[in-house]
């Protein structure tokens, strides 16, 4: 696998990678953008795995990663975004 250079294919299937606003642009004539969310800003900043099982531990990183997602500075450095769209009426 690691010397497929230049092949797509994955033993996970086919994948696309888009631009946030690639995404939106595309899907514009039938859905309208609601939210962006960041997703993991900080929750895979730990080496300690072994607290990552620590109920305390898991609730305040909850806690940290929800309401850090919806602010545009964390958004930007988040391993994932997540966006809400919405049929058009």
């Amino acid at each position: 696998m690691l010397n497929r250079q230049n092949d797509e294919s994955s033993p996970f299937g086919n994948r696309n990678v888009y631009d946030n606003d690639q995404l939106i642009k595309m899907l514009s004539a039938g859905m309208i953008h609601k939210f962006t969310y960041g997703i993991r800003a900080f929750y895979g900043l730990s080496s300690n795995n072994e607290i990552k099982f620590n109920d305390e531990w898991y609730q305040n990183m909850l806690e940290l990663e929800t309401r850090a997602g919806s602010i545009d500075e964390y958004k930007k450095v988040t391993f994932f975004n997540h966006l809400i769209f919405e049929k058009r009426p």
